[in-house]
């Protein structure tokens, strides 16, 4: 038997994990302050930030859709409409996250678990996804650590929305 004791950094049990601490890179993340937006250098995406993020709470889909088992119709006054009509920055092509792209943001050295570049933050927002249970749909709970979560279509969350950096 080897009794050997091996000692890791933390760092490289995150990276083993696929954890990263992204507020480490200061390049990343760029706010333009002018539009209230956050350009991510990384994935090509621009994000809203915009006071907006902390106080809009919108359904992914209507309570008549859920009701009437209309569950992938996310018309009406929904997270998804929301961002196709939204307007900031010069920009109308905004969409809803998915789940990947929303924790993408994430800085598990930060309660709420989002990069410091962002300067509006709420502990959840919806994705663009819907999660194994039709009724339910995916949204990014940024907590603690920062996860991926679900719960029923028709409950409100925060939205935050965004783009391709084309």
């Amino acid at each position: 038997d080897d009794n050997t004791v091996y000692t890791v950094s933390q760092d490289i049990i995150d990276n083993l994990c696929g954890l990263e601490h992204e507020g480490e890179d200061n390049t990343r993340f760029v706010r333009d302050d002018g539009v209230e937006t956050v350009l991510d250098n990384e994935q090509g995406l621009i994000w809203q930030d915009n006071g907006a993020v902390k106080t809009v709470f919108k359904p992914w889909i209507t309570n008549a859709n859920f009701q009437a088992d209309n569950l992938f119709d996310t018309s009406g006054d929904t997270a998804t409409t929301y961002c196709s009509q939204l307007q900031l920055g010069g920009y109308d092509d905004w969409r809803l996250p998915t789940g990947q792209e929303l924790l993408s943001i994430r800085d598990t050295e930060r309660t709420p678990a989002v990069n410091a570049a962002f300067q509006n933050v709420s502990n959840a927002n919806w994705s663009s996804e819907s999660s194994g249970n039709s009724e339910f749909a995916l949204y990014a709970s940024f907590g603690y650590l920062g996860s991926i979560a679900s719960t029923r279509k028709h409950f409100f969350l925060n939205v935050r929305c965004v783009r391709d950096a084309d």
